[in-house]
């Protein structure tokens, strides 16, 4: 299938009724798919566009419910994974690579169980294969009042944020984060689509992966323990497991030249 131009330009693809934006880079190489985590917008992975656009052609894609896509009442992981297939289709990429970090890494993780065919390498960064937090957050971003929509709560937020980026050089970073997370995302939504995975476990299948896999995470990420990542990595049969002395949840932002150094040895080796 023929390759779309790539430009800056924000695309949409439809998923049934829900309409993604994604947003393709890159002129040549190898497709690459970004999927973002939990709340987070397609800009996340700006660091690794901003490099890896120079040898790759880029799809990075907000998911249902955040930023410039559509706001849906269902959030579940087969939906998240129609998704995925749209947006890629778009494009005209029937085999890509395929990163994803936090949440984004288990959507990545189940694309590739189900479609081993179209996944050529797979990177997946601070991620567990089963919800590792407590339906609320574990920190209670969320206000919620029996019959009433959530709210977000404005200390909650900002305790999750430094349990995400607990690296002391990122002050700046966890003050844009705690306005921008309430500001830019619906908790109605946010809610919804955190207890959509709720019970859903991929241990089990992780033996079906051929992609060769590198599994990257940070000592000091206290929402995905490292350990869960080593496992993670132990499971798949071709995976290789990589710590970062340092670095948290957030490791593409925080410390995206270790981070690139290691996806661009694995994507192009």
């Amino acid at each position: 299938m023929p390759l779309r131009s790539p430009s800056r330009q924000v695309h949409y693809a439809h998923s049934g009724d829900v309409r993604l934006a994604y947003t393709l880079r890159g002129k040549s190489g190898p497709p690459t798919v970004f999927v973002t985590g939990y709340m987070a917008r397609r800009q996340v992975w700006a660091l690794q566009v901003a490099q890896f656009s120079r040898t790759r052609q880029l799809l990075v894609y907000d998911r249902r419910g955040v930023g410039d896509s559509d706001r849906p009442d269902d959030y579940g992981l087969e939906h998240q994974l129609a998704d995925l297939s749209a947006v890629v289709d778009e494009a005209g990429w029937d085999r890509f690579d395929l990163v994803g970090h936090s949440m984004g890494g288990f959507i990545a993780t189940a694309f590739a169980i189900r479609h081993p065919d179209r996944v050529n390498r797979l990177a997946l960064l601070a991620t567990a294969p089963y919800r590792t937090t407590r339906s609320d957050f574990g920190v209670g971003v969320f206000i919620t009042r029996e019959g009433e929509p959530p709210e977000w709560n404005e200390e909650g937020v900002q305790r999750a944020v430094a349990l995400l980026i607990p690296e002391r050089d990122s002050t700046w970073l966890r003050m844009e984060m705690a306005r921008t997370i309430p500001e830019m995302n619906d908790p109605d939504q946010a809610r919804r689509t955190f207890a959509a995975f709720e019970g859903v476990d991929l241990r089990p299948d992780l033996p079906r992966i051929q992609a060769p896999t590198l599994v990257l995470h940070g000592t000091r990420d206290h929402v995905v323990q490292p350990e869960i990542g080593r496992r993670l990595a132990a499971e798949i049969p071709d995976a290789r497991f990589e710590l970062l002395d340092g670095l948290g949840h957030m490791l593409m932002v925080t410390g995206a030249r270790k981070i690139n150094e290691r996806l661009a040895a694995f994507l192009d080796s």
